[in-house]
């Protein structure tokens, strides 16, 4: 018998939560405008993705000033900041960068309870700001889950790695553990 290579994570026990007021439960649902702001109120760095009629950029700067992304100048990859326009952006994804790891690889709570915290925004259908935490004390109102720490290879030549946690929940008709969301918590490379 061939010998193993890979040995899937454990998942471990989590809360997640989908917080209220992010705008999904309006009419035409939250403007960017509002999912900028509220990027900018939870501090720290924000990395994302922006969906645009141009094509998708990495976000490495949110707020409520907008968005940047690095571009290529003279020859050097990501060498210059260049807003995004806005209204040119169909699809936002922005996520707290989560920088901390056990000795084992696995993700850490922030002070605050936080393994993974993103901001989802669908022209025309709202945001959603979803948030991971560790436990109840710290994320109360939330949903049981489980979590695992997962990670992808990025583009380019540094071969840097995002990371992600995947959440996996109970499916309530016949209780089984089914994949439910996966947050970025990574840096763009």
């Amino acid at each position: 018998m061939p010998e193993k290579t890979w040995e899937p994570e454990p998942l471990r026990e989590a809360v997640w939560k989908d917080m209220p007021g992010a705008g999904a439960e309006q009419p035409g649902g939250a403007g960017l405008q509002r999912v900028l702001e509220r990027a900018e109120d939870l501090g720290g760095e924000m990395n994302g993705v922006a969906y645009t009629t141009s094509g998708a950029y990495s976000v490495r700067r949110a707020g409520a000033s907008g968005l940047t992304t690095l571009i290529e100048k003279d020859g050097q990859t990501g060498s210059r900041e260049q807003e995004i326009d806005l209204d040119t952006v169909f699809e936002l994804r922005l996520w707290r960068v989560m920088g901390k790891k056990t000795d084992d690889g696995g993700s850490v709570a922030g002070e605050d309870g936080v393994l993974a915290h993103e901001l989802r925004w669908l022209n025309g259908s709202g945001a959603a700001e979803i948030v991971v935490g560790a436990s109840r004390e710290g994320l109360p109102g939330g949903s049981d889950c489980w979590v695992r720490d997962n990670s992808y290879l990025q583009h380019g030549e540094k071969g840097d790695v995002m990371d992600s946690i995947e959440v996996f929940t109970v499916e309530e008709t016949y209780g089984n553990t089914v994949f439910s969301d996966e947050l970025m918590t990574g840096r763009w490379g």
